[in-house]
């Protein structure tokens, strides 16, 4: 195992995977091809350390084409698979721009309905610092239950409900309960306890 620390080297000549904490488990120090010969396995050219990249992965952390091979690979890559790339970049542009747009939409919405936000983080906080407990639903009593607000200026005063009660509330057509609580479930409004 060689330290960095003990080798008196310099640093921007080692591979950046290689950090000061970071044992160099047989790998050869860059330091030592400063002034060697390296031979290009494409061209077959010997040429100084230097004009190789370092490839942190590799066992000595250098290339093993030199940057003017790498850069004619790349070109002859391009060209032969020019069809294929352009389809590449424009389904990501379309992908981006999709998500650009939704990212934007979030954001509209945010501004525009900003006190329910709020409001929502807040009861998100509370319930995570142990602040607010979640309570059973109000008018079935189950216990998988949504905040709602009443006043969204009062942040921290909720009604627990559950899915199906909370979208009665919001004068939208509640979905068939269903789940353990389901024959539990009983009309808005209706005690919560049968006390005959």
């Amino acid at each position: 195992m060689v330290n960095v620390e003990a080798v008196s080297i310099n640093p921007v000549l080692v591979a950046p995977a290689f950090t000061k904490t970071k044992p160099l488990d047989g790998a050869f120090l860059i330091s030592e091809f400063a002034n060697a010969k390296k031979t290009c396995t494409r061209c077959h050219q010997d040429k100084d350390a230097e004009s190789f990249r370092l490839v942190p992965r590799y066992k000595n952390g250098i290339d093993s084409r030199c940057r003017m091979c790498r850069q004619e690979l790349s070109r002859e890559y391009s060209k032969k698979h020019r069809v294929g790339l352009a389809v590449k970049a424009k389904v990501y542009r379309a992908i981006e721009a999709t998500r650009l747009r939704r990212n934007a939409r979030v954001r509209i919405r945010r501004l525009d309905h900003l006190a329910e936000e709020k409001a929502y983080a807040a009861v998100r906080r509370a319930v995570h610092k142990g602040e607010l407990e979640k309570l059973p639903c109000g008018a079935c009593g189950n216990v998988k239950v949504q905040a709602h607000h009443d006043d969204y200026s009062k942040q921290l005063e909720v009604r627990w409900l559950c899915f199906e009660h909370h979208l009665a509330v919001h004068g939208k057509t509640p979905v068939e309960p269903s789940g353990p609580h389901a024959a539990e479930t009983r009309p808005l409004g209706s005690p919560l306890r049968d006390d005959a």
